[in-house]
């Protein structure tokens, strides 16, 4: 399942900037479909 960096926070509870945050640490999974990142949970 995808999802956005806005639907992965409201999907965790925890903003933005957070999950921002985890996937520049790498612990989450990204993917950049050249309009915006999405999140593999």
């Amino acid at each position: 399942m995808y999802l956005t960096v806005k639907e992965t926070a409201e999907y965790l509870s925890v903003p933005e900037a957070t999950v921002k945050s985890l996937i520049h640490q790498k612990k989450i999974r990204a993917l950049f479909d050249g309009e915006e990142v999405n999140n593999n949970i």
